[in-house]
């Protein structure tokens, strides 16, 4: 018997995606695009005011140069150039660019604060900016003056590109190509995932693989939000990126926590996760509610929510382990869960450690494609083995219903039959119900020995089913009994055309002088008519009409025996094979 269970946690994740799926088609529709291109690392030297090299992506160096929150970078440039640009990633700052103390390039001039957003945020977030600075003399210095907007953080500026257009824009794809595939990978994973749910759940039971799916979407849609060729593309604005890109964060833990959920065994870890996905739940609203109401800053939201979706990671591996220990029957797949898991989790804090250095996650997108490829392929051994055992109880309720020495219907198979028509008979036209009996089995059992007493039973068996087979259904009854059904509008004409081939059959076997025995069936047809006062009749009723006119058959076929001499042992049979 399937146990209840409650829809509150399918409703609250149904709300949670509705929410996000709101969010970010309204920051994408909506909210006011602006037009950024963007770029990665060139090989281009930056300097402090003590001629100092300086790596921009290392946030200590950053650190040790600044000074009330504020610090400076410098190139000079070592040759003329004609087509000069500048692409960097600013991140919560002030960037103001210089070439020889001329101001060039200011954000104040171009950053945007999201007045007309959903979301409300004190700071403008982060956004690509790609400027031309012109001509440049050999000599010419270059300098960023970075004012950084909070006081007790560095953020500033990254991805400093600096070269030809071209050249830029040429890098930036080149770099992010390979995390944009892998997005798109995890994207077309977490669909196949939430297709073969839907498509097999009535037919082998696939715990939590739809949630699966729900994850790698949001993780895909995390991971490419990050992306500065999305961004170059112009295909939505930096501020709808940022926003997407955060509410995927906060969002993507719960689907995650429901898995798990569906996958453990024990009253004591569901109802530990149970009260995890409430509290994300919680969590993940407020961020909403926080934001929307612009009580706080998303960067201070999205920070909170990750130290809460740290510890229910963490949560979750605990229960793996508890669930996994506690169970007196370990099975393979129970292990393999938890191993992947651990897996997943050492590379989501790889990547939190040591980074990718790109604008796409590509070792924590490539650790949810193993997460959620180990999901599928599990899946898919769970549903093989489904089929298999699918395939086995067909077979089985095929020898159930057949009868092992004719392998036509047996009796169960009869009955099951007979019953189901007389529910649906008004439905035909005309049934009819041929009932046979195969002569002188005692005799040949007795004289010849059983296996051709076997003999005469499949040797008429296949006489019968050969000519009734073809428009109805040929079921033993009994160790020489016979019944064929025929369904159909015009039962009788097809009924007495097979007794004519019978018949022939018949005596096209009895002129085989090969056959050690005389073969002799008989028979009685009796129909069951919807137009006709037959039709009051149930079909047990015709049945055994049916069988008093084969009996009535049987007995004439022995007189005629008796009368002509027949011999059932045949004397004159030419050989002894028994064929």
């Amino acid at each position: 018997m399937r146990k209840y269970r409650s829809p509150v946690f399918a409703v609250l994740f149904v709300i949670a995606a509705a929410a996000f799926v709101f969010t970010c088609g309204y920051n994408i529709f909506f909210s006011p695009h602006i037009t950024v291109e963007n770029a990665s690392d060139l090989s281009v030297t930056w300097e402090n005011e003590n001629g100092i090299e300086i790596d921009i992506e290392n946030s200590s160096q950053l650190s040790a140069i600044a000074s009330d929150n504020k610090y400076s970078l410098f190139h000079t440039a070592a040759d003329d150039y004609d087509d000069i640009h500048i692409c960097f990633k600013n991140s919560f700052s002030d960037t103001e660019i210089f070439i020889n103390d001329k101001k060039v390039y200011s954000t104040d001039e171009h950053s945007y604060i999201m007045e007309n957003s959903l979301f409300s945020i004190d700071a403008a977030p982060p956004q690509f900016h790609f400027t031309d600075l012109g001509s440049i003399s050999e000599g010419d210095v270059i300098r960023i003056d970075v004012s950084l907007a909070y006081n007790n953080e560095l953020y500033g500026i990254r991805n400093v590109l600096l070269g030809g257009s071209e050249e830029i824009i040429n890098t930036v794809f080149r770099n992010d190509l390979l995390g944009i595939v892998l997005c798109i990978a995890l994207f077309c994973v977490g669909i196949i995932l939430i297709i073969f749910y839907f498509a097999f759940r009535n037919f082998v039971s696939l715990h939590g693989v739809h949630y699966a799916g729900a994850f790698a979407l949001l993780a895909s849609v995390y991971s490419v939000s990050g992306s500065i060729s999305l961004s170059a593309l112009e295909i939505v604005g930096a501020d709808a990126l940022y926003i997407i890109k955060n509410l995927a964060y906060v969002t993507m833990v719960i689907p995650l926590i429901l898995f798990f959920m569906d996958n453990m065994k024990f009253r004591i870890s569901n109802r530990v996760l149970q009260a995890a996905s409430v509290l994300q739940v919680v969590i993940t609203a407020s961020v909403y509610a926080l934001g929307i109401s612009g009580a706080a800053n998303i960067y201070r939201t999205k920070f909170i929510s990750g130290i809460f979706m740290l510890i229910q990671l963490v949560l979750i591996l605990g229960v793996l382990i508890f669930d996994f220990n506690k169970k007196n029957e370990k099975r393979s797949s129970d292990f393999s869960l938890t191993a992947i898991y651990l897996v997943f989790l050492a590379g989501i804090a790889a990547q939190f450690i040591i980074g990718t250095g790109g604008s796409v996650p590509i070792l924590f997108v490539l650790i949810c494609l193993f997460f959620i490829i180990s999901v599928l392929v599990i899946s898919m051994f769970g549903f093989s083995k489904a089929l298999e055992l699918s395939s086995e109880a067909e077979t089985m309720g095929k020898i159930a219903f057949t009868d092992g020495l004719t392998g036509v219907g047996n009796t169960a198979a009869f009955k099951k039959k007979l019953n189901h028509l007389e529910v649906v008979k008004v439905n035909y036209k005309s049934i009819g119900i041929v009932q046979f009996d195969i002569n002188n089995l005692k005799t040949i059992n007795d004289t010849l020995g059983h296996e051709m007493g076997d003999k005469l039973i499949t040797d008429g068996s296949a006489i019968i089913n050969k000519c009734f087979g073809g428009i109805g259904d040929v079921y033993r009854t009994g160790g020489d009994e016979f019944v064929a059904i025929i369904c159909c509008e015009n039962a009788f004409k097809l009924c007495n055309e097979a007794i004519l081939k019978f018949d022939m059959a018949l005596d096209e076997y009895n002129s085989d002088d090969s056959h050690r025995f005389l073969l002799q069936i008989a028979y009685g047809a009796e129909f069951y008519n919807s137009d006709l006062s037959d039709q009051y009749l149930t079909l047990r009723e015709v049945h055994k009409l049916a069988d008093k006119k084969m009996y009535e058959n049987k007995s004439e076929l022995k007189e005629i025996a008796k009368r002509e001499g027949l011999e059932v042992i045949r004397s004159n049979y030419k050989n002894n094979i028994i064929k």
